[in-house]
């Protein structure tokens, strides 16, 4: 699901090279910053700023967003993202929650470790 949101947010915006190319790159870029959020036990904050829930380290996590992708474009492209996956999250009937977060981001499997985090 991830790399199709990847890919069609990508679609809508101009940036250098071949898509299917960029679409990998962005989808592990993405894929390892919210894997390194999540053993950091910063995951609620990832779904916050992802949800737009008002918290204190969304800018934190907006920042590592940008640090991490490679795109001339970034900002535009993690508000769009955001905006994308906020619309699965409501079309498919799921809570805006670390579950639904974690499945859209293909992280569906790390759902067992989330009592390691105080949440």
């Amino acid at each position: 699901m991830l790399k199709e949101i990847i890919h069609e947010t990508l679609s809508q915006m101009e940036e250098d090279g071949p898509l299917d190319s960029l679409t990998e790159t962005i989808t592990a870029d993405v894929k390892n910053l919210a894997k390194k959020l999540f053993f950091e036990g910063k995951v609620n904050d990832l779904k916050d700023f992802i949800f737009d829930i008002k918290n204190e380290n969304n800018p934190l996590i907006e920042k590592h967003f940008i640090e991490h992708i490679s795109l001339t474009q970034s900002r535009d492209f993690i508000m769009e993202f955001k905006r994308k996956i906020q619309h699965e999250v409501e079309q498919t009937g799921r809570e805006k929650n670390i579950i639904s977060l974690l499945e859209v981001l293909d992280y569906g499997h790390l759902k067992g470790f989330l009592s390691m985090f105080k949440l």
